[in-house]
């Protein structure tokens, strides 16, 4: 059993005798849940996506706590409540799992929810669950848009008939570039000529030889769900076989889909002809330094990144008068536009990158299907790692859900406070899941770069935390 953790504890007021008795603890076996934020603990911690990183860290978790939050579900310290912390770990979706025993990792305790973009298979669901933690949850907490970042050779800008001073990108050209049977910016020019009218721009014509350059295409390191949703969505454009490398062994697995390589241990494997660089660090910020650092490259990253000025080299667009961001329109760096379901192009942004300030992603009504099965699953325990969006709505197609998982607390693995830390997680979550005025839906939408849930997965994910409960 794990250890007590002091970090734990319930208000200071609370009696170690009372404490360790059980007797201010609510149970998850509860039939009615307990008034939210009364006698839990303080402080609780989660672990995992990077995608996730600025609504956790500079959203739910301050405004969870904030005392002038007027939401009922808030943990703000006000009357009888307690004030709950929030910590968060942003270290992957990938190693976010690890946390809760992936990859024959070891439980760790004091990671109280796992935060994911890539919603956990049968297998690794399975072997959570082995680790005695009870039946995992899979909780979507919002949407978000991938954006494809590009940073164009020295001397060397793009336009488009779609998004004038950028490139805009087919799908089918998309997949080439990542199967790594397109190589060269002129290549991307040729497939795009008679749609998106792309085009190249010398500085010094004949000099710097653009259309020639080699692209360099850079992809996370460490497990990640921005890397999960980029292949689900090449998954739908293309089905080419191909052998895939895992860039950090060098082994390969011949015989293999965007599908085959889009989660749990080849999550991190690319196609061979690719010939992928990996980014200089980990997570999908210093992904975008990484491409903003080097010329003639092409990379992938969740919009809240790549807008974030704290990447010092982000793809922020300037403010329309040449100033003030380091991409853009007519700049070398900047997000390209993508093909949607109309056979027209689309941003990952709805101020289609004009703004240095976060507005919203652009997945507004975004269609999403389930492999062979309806979309969305009825219930948080089942598998939601098939959901992917499609190529048919008229919004951008690039998007993805991201989620929390969840599992009943019971005293193994999470201690003597086991029930106390669930109940916590389950107000937290209820709260992010809350579509009211200053719930958490509403405020990560507003100019966060994120979208919030369409109705109905908000409605199965508010279900399943109350069966928690």
């Amino acid at each position: 059993m794990a250890s007590f953790s002091m970090r734990r504890l319930t208000p200071v007021c609370v009696s170690a005798a009372a404490l360790f008795a059980g007797l201010a603890l609510p149970t998850v076996a509860s039939a009615k849940h307990a008034a939210p934020c009364v006698g839990d603990v303080e402080h609780i911690e989660g672990a995992g996506s990077t995608l996730q990183k600025l609504a956790q860290v500079s959203v739910w978790a301050p405004e969870f706590k904030n005392s002038l939050n007027t939401n009922a579900l808030a943990c703000n310290g006000t009357g009888s409540k307690v004030k709950v912390e929030v910590a968060y770990k942003s270290i992957g979706s990938g190693q976010g799992l690890e946390e809760w025993g992936f990859k024959g990792h070891a439980f760790e305790p004091t990671t109280d929810f796992v935060s994911t973009d890539e919603a956990p298979s049968g297998s690794i669901k399975t072997e959570i669950q082995s680790h005695g933690s009870g039946a995992l949850n899979t909780v979507p907490v919002l949407q978000a848009s991938i954006a494809i970042i590009v940073h164009l050779p020295k001397g060397c800008t793009a336009t488009s008939a779609p998004a004038p001073g950028r490139l805009a990108l087919g799908n089918g050209t998309l997949a080439k570039i990542w199967e790594g049977t397109i190589n060269t910016w002129g290549e991307v020019v040729t497939a795009e000529s008679a749609t998106a009218k792309d085009e190249l721009i010398e500085e010094e014509p004949g000099v710097n030889e653009c259309a020639s350059k080699k692209i360099t295409r850079i992809v996370r390191r460490d497990g990640s769900g921005n890397t999960h949703i980029f292949k689900k969505y090449l998954s739908l454009i293309s089905s080419k076989t191909f052998t895939a490398v895992l860039p950090e062994t060098g082994e390969e697995f011949t015989n293999q889909t965007w599908t085959t390589i889009d989660e749990g241990t080849l999550n991190q494997a690319w196609p061979k002809e690719a010939n992928v660089v990996r980014e200089t660090g980990e997570g999908g910020g210093k992904l975008v330094f990484t491409v903003g650092e080097t010329e003639s490259s092409i990379g992938y990253s969740n919009l809240a990144d790549a807008r974030n000025p704290s990447n010092s080299k982000a793809f922020i667009p300037d403010n329309g008068e040449g100033v003030g961001g380091t991409g853009g329109k007519g700049k070398a760096t900047f997000w390209a536009e993508l093909e949607n379901g109309s056979g027209t192009y689309e941003d990952p942004s709805i101020d289609h990158e004009t703004s240095e300030k976060p507005t919203k992603a652009n997945c507004e009504k975004e269609v999403y299907t389930n492999g062979k099965h309806p979309f969305p699953p009825k219930k948080t325990t089942e598998l939601w790692n098939a959901a992917t969006t499609s190529l048919t709505q008229t919004h951008y197609t690039l998007c993805g859900l991201t989620y929390i998982l969840d599992v009943p607390h019971v005293d193994y693995p999470f201690g003597a406070e086991a029930a106390a830390i669930g109940k916590t997680v389950h107000d937290y979550l209820e709260w992010i899941l809350n579509t009211s005025a200053n719930g958490g839906q509403p405020d990560i939408e507003a100019n966060h770069d994120y979208e919030s849930l369409p109705s109905n997965v908000d409605a199965i994910a508010i279900k399943g935390i109350k069966k928690l409960n």
